[in-house]
Parts: structure tokens; sequence; C-alpha cells
């Protein structure tokens, strides 16, 4: 990568990342920091070391715009009263609000909307120039290859974005009007990428994307998910793939043909339901009927009995009546996911459901985000009991105390589910062992090492 013209940008070399946001953002991060890496800056992880910060945020719904914001202000106090002499914000946030971003917080040196990382260096030496950059063009139709990442993951685990926008029209969501539509990242690459990864120590790898069943839509048939999913079976080395954000509405046979089928393949699954009415679906334009859902959920655990579950429910939405909610709860009890969130409906500007009426009291949306997460606890330690006494598998990642090793299990992904606490000796991060499961919790597993495969 080309690195003159740095201007007065040669005094400052030391550069820190504030990462915000979902494992799709977090792989955005990790291309900044790869690309800015290769550009000559010296990367930091104290953002009082720091002579830039770049602050990629994220802006799915009011919690992560005011977390963003926070972080921005956090990072401009930190301007005025250290060593650090730019703040750069990236992201969801700086694409979505460029121009109020612009206008309400004039200390950030430049704001770069999604789709800009390669430039993301030219930028930075602009500001030095005394130039500020403010840019949140549409982000480009076809896939944008970065070729490199720089992980902030373990070793042994990576998330790997297979696509990126989406084509979905759900009311609730404006992540297709800053994303853009749906592209997905050629198979090829993918699979180059996790071989080499593997080579370096990879075990895991965490398929994301806004729907990952939308993945070789453009392909016309030569790609799917089902196909990508094989080939990475092949790979070997790599233990466990993972599949997240799948839209149940699109998981077909050719998918659920999966489990059982490819031998890396955790049995694992992410089906976001977001509601359990009908009437709710249909106002949240989401395809599928909780009958659909119901029979997807016991097609899979009639294919693979073991399957962890995971979903996520919006409560909350404009004209959510009580007997929705309830409905909504009875689905629950009836679908019985191993682990589930929820979070709280917000206006979006742009979307559909930003005009409608009907608005559900914040604190009754709020209890009913407790209740339902309440129910899913207590089911989630149900789904766990059963596991008592059974030998898994487990992927160690930290040590705990003398003799006592955390980590996960085929059934959960990083950040969001359970974790399991491992008693046994000559273990390390990084190796997956086999263990009995000898305590549950509501979230959690013990289990004893039996030894590692």
């Amino acid at each position: 990568m080309k690195t003159k013209n740095r201007g007065s940008a040669r005094q400052a070399r030391t550069l820190g990342l504030v990462h915000l946001g979902c494992p799709k953002n977090q792989v955005d991060s990790e291309e900044m920091l790869a690309v800015l890496a290769q550009d000559g800056w010296t990367l930091v992880g104290d953002p009082d070391d720091a002579d830039v910060l770049v602050v990629n945020t994220c802006a799915f719904i009011d919690a992560a715009k005011e977390e963003s914001l926070s972080a921005i202000r956090d990072a401009v106090r930190r301007k005025k009263r250290g060593r650090c002499q730019k703040v750069l914000v990236a992201g969801c946030l700086a694409q979505r609000y460029a121009g109020r971003l612009a206008e309400e917080i004039p200390d950030v040196d430049a704001i770069v909307g999604v789709g800009h990382t390669q430039e993301l260096p030219e930028y930075l030496r602009a500001t030095f120039r005394g130039e500020r950059p403010v840019v949140s063009t549409p982000p480009p139709p076809e896939w944008q290859e970065i070729g490199a990442r720089l992980m902030t993951t373990p070793p042994w685990t990576t998330y790997l974005r297979i696509g990126e926008g989406c084509d979905h029209t759900c009311s609730f969501c404006a992540i297709p009007s800053f994303r853009g539509g749906w592209r997905s990242r050629p198979a090829e690459k993918l699979l180059d990428e996790v071989r080499m990864l593997v080579d370096l120590g990879l075990k895991e790898a965490v398929l994301v994307g806004q729907d990952t069943t939308l993945y070789g839509r453009e392909t016309r048939g030569e790609w799917n998910l089902a196909r990508l999913v094989r080939e990475l079976g092949k790979i070997e080395g790599l233990r466990w793939q993972r599949i997240m954000y799948a839209h149940p509405g699109r998981v077909d046979r050719s998918i659920v043909e999966l489990f059982g089928e490819v031998p890396n393949l955790a049995a694992y699954i992410d089906l976001p339901f977001q509601h359990g009415d009908d009437r709710m679906l249909k106002r949240m334009r989401r395809a599928g009927s909780t009958a659909q859902y119901l029979r997807l959920v016991e097609e899979l655990r009639e294919r693979c009995p073991h399957i962890a579950i995971r979903s996520t429910f919006l409560l909350g939405f404009p004209g959510e009546t009580e007997e929705e909610f309830e409905n909504c709860l009875k689905f629950l009890e009836a679908a019985r996911p191993d682990h589930a969130g929820a979070f709280v409906y917000s206006h979006e500007e742009g979307t559909p459901a930003f005009e409608m009426d009907s608005d559900v009291p914040r604190q009754v949306a709020e209890e009913r985000r407790a209740a339902l997460m309440e129910t899913q606890r207590r089911i989630s330690r149900e789904r766990l009991r059963e596991l008592e006494g059974r030998e898994i598998e487990v992927l160690v990642e930290a040590q705990a105390g003398p003799g006592r090793m955390t980590g996960r299990s085929e059934r959960d992904a990083p950040e969001v589910d359970g974790l399991v606490e491992l008693s046994g000796s000559g273990i390390r991060p990084g190796e997956i062992v086999r263990a009995k499961v000898v305590g549950t919790g509501d979230h959690d597993l013990k289990a004893v090492a039996a030894g590692c495969v």
C-alpha cells in the first residue's frame, strides 16, 4: 500500500481503535486495523497511548446509538486532555448520521461511513493537512474484498463474514438503508482464508452476515449456504463451523440436512424468530409463520436431537397487545430454544415502522422483555439439565484458577451464550477436550475433562 504524502502525520505514529456492535462490525474493525497497520501505524491497546483514535460505531437500535455516541465523546475528551491528536468516527453511525455528527460534535476530525476501509489511511492524512473528511456515500453494490484482517479474537476462533448487506424489508430494521443490499463474499476467498487460518491454529469458524441464508443468491444457483458449509466441511483441521443469523423463514431442507452430514458443523443454529404471534410477524414483515417456525424446530431436532437453537425476540413493537405478547410466550414454551435474547423496539428513521402509531409504553415493553427473559432462563436451565452426566466437547479458552479452565461447548457461540467451567490438568487454551458434565446452571455448565481430541 502506498504511504507517501503523509504530511504532518509523520509525527503521529500510534493508533487505537474502539469497537462497538456485532460480530459483523467486529470484522470491519479487524479489516480497518489491518489496512492502517499496513500503512505504517503502530496499533496500541490503551487509548491513552494513541495519537489517533478510530471509533467504529453501531447504529442498530437506540441503545447501540447511545453507546456509540458515548464512545465518541470519550474519544474527544481524550483528545482535549491527552496525547490524542485526531478522532475518526467510522461504521454504521457514521454512515447513517454523518451530517448530524459533523454538526453536533465539531471536535471529531473525520467521519467515514461503511465501504471505505481501504481509504481510511488517506482520510487520516487529510485530517493532518487541516481537512475534515465527511464521507457517507452509498455502499458499493458488489462485494469489496479488503484482503487483510488483524484478528481480535483468539487464534482458535474467527468470525467468518460470508456476505454484507441485506435484501429483506423488515419494517423495524434500518440496516439495508445504510449497509445496502446483500452481496456474497466469493467462496474461493472464504475457503482460502479458512485454510490459512487453520494452518495458524484455527479450530472454529463462526459464519456471520445480516442473513446467512442469503449466501450465493447472486450466483444463480452456483453457490448457496448449504454448498458453502459442505465445502468448509472438507477443510482438514477445522473442528467446528457454526451458523449464525439464519432467517427462520428461509431455512430450507438443504440446510436442515447439513446436520449429521457435515462432520464439523456444530450442532447449533441461530434462528432470529423476532416474535411468536402471526399478526406481529406480518406487521414486522417477517417471512414465515409461527407454525412454520415450530415445524422447522421439530425438523432440526429430529435430524439432530442434541442441536442447540439460539433465537432473538423483539418486544414492544407498535401495536403489540397483551394477547400478542402472551402468544409470544406460548411460542417460546413450544419452541424451547436453548438460548435467546430479547430487545425492546425503538423507532428507527427511514423504516416503515417509524410512522406507525399505537406505541407500547416503554415501561410495559421493558416488563415484557423481562418476563420473556425469565421464561427463557427457566427453559435454558431445563435444557441444560438434560446434559447432566453426558460427555461433550469443550473448546478450552482461558485459565480460571488452579486446575480449572473456562471454555465453550459445541452448543455455545462466543460472547452470547454460556460457558463451561472445566476441571482437569494438562489442558491448554485452544485445545478441544472431551469432558463429562457434572453440574448445570441457568446458562453455564460444569464438567471434568476426559482428555484431548
